[in-house]
């Protein structure tokens, strides 16, 4: 058996080699991130791109991180042969608030904005915070669709979107980023969407490759030296704005923005910037990979709202007015079918859910999440809520039936059918 002589030897004899912490991926991450996935996304971008000519300016990246009251304490030298080495930090357990900011293919960004866990929200919140920072407040401190909207208000002032400049904002796939209300405001405002395929955005989203990281380590440095200032306090939700604001600057760098743009494809736009080996954890597992049928969707008109999981069949978009010719579909869902079970066709995948509400061609849809072919259960952490365009509906269904604790199952003859409309 190998021991730490062999090991120490083997290391000198390879000098390229170092030993590494590997960065946690999920098995949803490694095989969402697949040659098909991407090409529907660039294909969406490059549409997008002739459709309205963005330049550099115009085409942003918005995303939420957390930070908390309790930082994580930085590297310090201590004596060799000492078994515990502590460092102070504010609390045992931290509070959480939300950061949502957005940076452009420029380089520049806009003031980030604060979501607060609180009831009500107070100017006096961001204060010390980083120059034209905005804030809201909810009970989880999570994005919700309302501080999405507000965000929107706040992204509108500083990207100057107007008829004659529309700006593009990239986006993940968040259900607050989905609200009806958030949509037409873009439209209204000439800001068009676009999101990144599912559990792809730590590889596609600028923001997570290149000012997050940074960002939370000076965070956490600029903890480390508020504590040694301010002897016997801690730190609280309110003290975070201003430790932000010292913090931003040195991770939201012009050169580091830019280069992540460049290094997703992004900016300059390049669609084959990712190789095979990329693509290589997407097939670990014998799930089949996805295909496109049709031709990329064309692009809306501007103020209207893209988004990247519309089908990429032109013959599919809302635009052509078709509908199934189907007597278990309705023409319209309307109010009178809230509470009904259907059937989504999202990404060419079929997802049974509740019907919660129906405005024009737009339907809200409470989805069940897929661990199976015709087996399906209650996501256990958020709730899977959006709007679907109407002709995204397949057809109403019977309440599935529970298989075990955990699963459900469509009807037999009602799965058959819904396999036959997928596959047209």
């Amino acid at each position: 058996m190998a021991g730490k002589d062999w090991f120490s030897s083997f290391m000198e004899r390879n000098p390229t080699l170092s030993v590494r912490q590997p960065q946690a991926t999920s098995l949803s991450r490694a095989t969402s991130f697949n040659p098909t996935n991407v090409a529907r996304f660039f294909g969406n971008l490059t549409c997008l791109m002739v459709r309205y000519g963005f330049q550099p300016e115009a085409i942003w990246n918005m995303d939420e991180t957390s930070t908390v009251t309790v930082q994580t304490p930085s590297t310090i030298i201590a004596a060799k042969g000492k078994k515990q080495v502590g460092a102070m930090t504010s609390a045992e357990r931290g509070t959480l608030v939300t950061l949502a900011m957005a940076v452009n293919a420029l380089g520049n960004h806009i003031p980030p904005h604060f979501i607060f866990p609180r009831k009500k929200y107070f100017n006096n919140f961001v204060h010390d915070g980083p120059r034209g920072c905005i804030g809201t407040a909810n009970g989880s401190g999570w994005m919700q669709d309302g501080d999405f909207v507000a965000f929107l208000h706040h992204f509108k002032k500083h990207s100057n979107a107007f008829k004659e400049s529309p700006q593009l904002l990239l986006l993940d796939n968040h259900s607050s980023h989905l609200s009806l209300q958030g949509i037409e405001f873009c439209r209204e405002n000439y800001i068009v969407l676009l999101s990144f395929p599912p559990h792809c955005s730590h590889k596609l989203q600028p923001l997570d490759r290149s000012v997050y990281g940074p960002l939370k380590r000076y965070i956490n440095s600029t903890m480390d030296f508020w504590l040694k200032m301010h002897p016997g306090r801690t730190i609280t939700i309110y003290d975070l704005p201003s430790i932000v604001a010292t913090a931003l600057p040195a991770a939201a760098t012009p050169a580091n923005i830019m280069s992540r743009f460049r290094c997703t494809g992004i900016w300059p736009l390049d669609p084959h910037i990712f190789k095979e080996a990329d693509f290589s954890p997407a097939f670990v597992t014998d799930r089949p990979a996805p295909t496109i049928s049709g031709e990329p969707a064309t692009p809306v008109d501007p103020g209207e709202v893209t988004l990247a999981d519309v089908p990429l069949s032109s013959d599919q978009s809302p635009a052509c007015g078709k509908t199934p010719d189907n007597p278990r579909r309705p023409e319209m869902i309307e109010l009178k079918h809230i509470g009904e079970w259907c059937v989504v066709n999202y990404d060419n995948d079929a997802y049974p859910g509740v019907i919660m509400d129906a405005e024009g061609h737009n339907v809200k849809v409470k989805c069940l999440h897929r661990n199976g072919i015709n087996k399906f259960h209650w996501p256990s952490l958020r709730e899977d809520i959006c709007w679907y365009h109407d002709w995204q509906i397949l057809c109403l269904i019977p309440e599935p039936q529970a298989l075990n604790r955990r699963s459900l199952q469509i009807e037999p003859s009602a799965w058959k059918y819904v396999e036959e409309q997928l596959e047209n």
